[in-house]
């Protein structure tokens, strides 16, 4: 699991890696290590979230 975890984060600083490939990967390892928040929240990015309730702060923008 150490590995994949460094593989990750050699993924994540890597500017040429696919976002939809780094978000596979994380979900993987959220799934191998029973983190369901960050499951949900990887799935709701990857889908699309069903509810504006659910929506995080940074989906919101602001303007003038």
């Amino acid at each position: 699991m150490e590995q994949s975890v460094y593989e990750l984060q050699q993924m994540a600083l890597d500017k040429n890696v696919d976002i939809e490939e780094l978000l596979r990967k994380a979900y993987l390892i959220a799934v191998s290590t029973n983190q369901k928040d960050i499951e949900e929240w990887i799935l709701n990015e990857q889908n699309g979230y069903k509810s504006v309730d659910n929506l995080p702060e940074y989906r919101f923008l602001r303007g003038e």
